[in-house]
């Protein structure tokens, strides 16, 4: 029994909304007026809205409205709302139907539907469930697509973490070697080493940044360096076919409130949009200009020297699945998403007339929104402790340095030992909390031989075993000073888990592949400081905290 079905006027009751979200397909609950009583949140998933879009249906004709956009969509949502009036005239105790909806993707769907008996057996209402039919997506070429670049993100993702380690260790060792070699003959070769790998860096950073699957966020973005981030990404490509690609982007541009994710994926469809309109020949160009527009515009124009849009297709180029592309060369997704994402930051985008014939030039107009004055950035940045006004440290210091990777570990160990330091080296989280704290569990205590003898913790952030995170919150668990005299080392700025547990609690951090002056800028900034704060209260003071500031992700490689 699900309990005593909901009376018109009458909410439905705690048994059957239970029911209703535990159930494997959507459901939907009307009265007899075609109110909508309850949707459940396979419903939402299934028609593509939004839990927001959801809540605020509460009519059954609120569908067509609510979800909008292509006809197909609206006409689907009509026909779910003529069949259950008819089927209610007529009587009917259960009706199914097969239903084709081709909006956001195509999908077949089974509608089942009966009316609602109350206690005195008379119909207070219509209760409907909805499932996908099996194998609906199977043969849908832009679901596959879809699934591909869904792939693609994490393969794309894991491929650039992995990268982040021995990039740290090529381009340490390489700074490391200059530095003793300097003036010998083979200084110009171990530059071009360091370059290299910095600019290995540098793409594996927008890999990340690109790959990066969150909900959209409004942070203040430079729109050049976002632009900067879809060229690199794209110049190698470029550079085979023979496609030279310049840039004029306006000094000084101001920032705007945007999703950085988005913007960079508008811009690199556009430039892709741009290499398959050249691919008919062999070289062409494209240009990427930013600038304001008036006093609350910013303007974004990619332009190529290819064939052009005809005007006979120039009015469609931005439905979802126009494509003029041959079969398995392009979905006709990309210009749809670009339009989409700029409309959700208020802007447009558009085809413009060019100045010479042939050619194509899309514009991207958003709106100038000032990011308030005390914001910063909330795209995750490398950051570095700042020292504070304290005395120089003199002599040698005791550092311990958890990392996994062993070539890593050895980099940090052999540029510390360099600077006089004392350096003791673990490969496991586990390994560093016994040497914190003997005790499991245990409490921080002043014991005669001090188990707080380290000056500073250096540690990687993803460990085997257990992992910086877990280390940090057992040193706070102990109220051991040590928690402010970590620095984390991670290749992992960009996921969401990791940020937030370092933006929450105000901790520095190095972002592989960092270069050695910033590690050893880091060290100094933070002995100085542990320092300053020993010399105040005769121990580690748990109370205060690490001094840093974030650098500008443009300036800091």
């Amino acid at each position: 029994m699900l309990g005593r079905p909901p009376s018109d006027g009458e909410a439905p009751s705690a048994e059957f909304c239970a029911l209703a979200e535990m159930a494997d397909c959507a459901v939907l609950l009307l009265d007899l007026g075609g109110r909508i009583r309850l949707a459940n949140s396979q419903f939402g998933q299934l028609m593509g809205l939004s839990d927001e879009a959801v809540s605020r249906l509460e009519h059954f004709e609120d569908l067509a409205e609510i979800m909008g956009g292509p006809a197909s969509t609206v006409q689907f949502t009509q026909r779910l709302a003529v069949w259950w009036p008819e089927s209610r005239r007529r009587g009917e105790s259960w009706k199914t139907a097969r239903i084709e909806k081709t909006w956001p993707v195509a999908r077949q769907i089974e509608r089942m539907g009966r009316p609602v008996m109350d206690v005195r057996g008379e119909i207070c209402g219509w209760l409907e469930t909805y499932r996908e039919l099996p194998g609906s997506e199977a043969g849908n070429p832009q679901v596959l697509q879809a699934e591909k670049m869904a792939a693609l993100g994490v393969l794309v993702s894991g491929v650039a973490h992995e990268l982040n380690n021995p990039l740290t260790s090529i381009s340490g060792y390489a700074q490391v070697l200059l530095a003793r070699m300097a003036g010998t003959r083979i200084e110009g070769e171990l530059r071009w080493i360091q370059e290299e790998a910095g600019r290995a860096s540098r793409i594996v950073r927008n890999l990340l940044f690109f790959a990066r699957q969150s909900p959209p966020v409004r942070e203040p973005v430079d729109l050049n360096d976002v632009v900067g981030r879809a060229v690199s990404l794209r110049q190698y490509d470029l550079r085979m076919r023979g496609i030279a690609l310049n840039t004029r982007l306006a000094p000084r541009l101001p920032q705007t409130l945007a999703d950085g994710h988005q913007l960079l994926q508008v811009i690199l469809n556009l430039i892709v949009n741009a290499e398959q309109a050249l691919a008919s020949r062999r070289g062409g160009r494209i240009e990427i200009s930013t600038r304001p527009s008036g006093a609350d515009l910013l303007r974004i124009e990619i332009s190529d020297d290819g064939p052009g849009v005809p005007p006979d297709i120039a009015a469609r180029i931005f439905d979802p699945f126009f494509t003029t592309k041959l079969d398995g060369t392009g979905t006709g997704l990309g210009l749809s998403l670009c339009n989409e994402f700029v409309q959700e930051h208020g802007g447009r985008v558009f085809l413009a007339p060019v100045n010479t014939l042939p050619g194509a030039r899309f514009v991207v107009e958003l709106p100038l929104l000032a990011p308030p004055a005390v914001a910063a950035s909330r795209i995750p940045a490398p950051v570095a402790p700042v020292p504070m006004a304290a005395p120089e440290v003199v002599g040698r210091r005791r550092i311990l340095v958890t990392e996994d990777e062993p070539v890593v570990l050895n980099l940090i160990s052999d540029v510390l030992t360099a600077e006089g330091h004392e350096v003791i080296r673990t490969t496991d989280g586990l390994e560093a909390l016994h040497l914190l704290l003997p005790e499991p569990g245990s409490r921080f205590s002043e014991p005669a031989n001090s188990t707080d003898s380290f000056d500073l913790l250096i540690c990687d952030l993803k460990m085997p075993h257990l992992d910086g995170q877990a280390l940090f919150d057992a040193l706070m668990a102990a109220q051991h000073p040590a928690c402010k005299r970590l620095l984390f080392i991670t290749g992992d700025t960009l996921g969401k888990n990791t940020f937030e547990f370092l933006d929450r609690h105000s901790l520095p951090y190095l972002a592989k592949p960092f270069l050695v002056e910033e590690l050893l800028s880091a060290v100094n900034g933070m002995l100085k400081t542990n320092a300053y704060e020993k010399s105040k209260t005769g121990l580690g003071n748990p109370a205060s905290s690490v001094a840093r500031h974030r650098r500008e992700r443009k300036g800091h490689r």
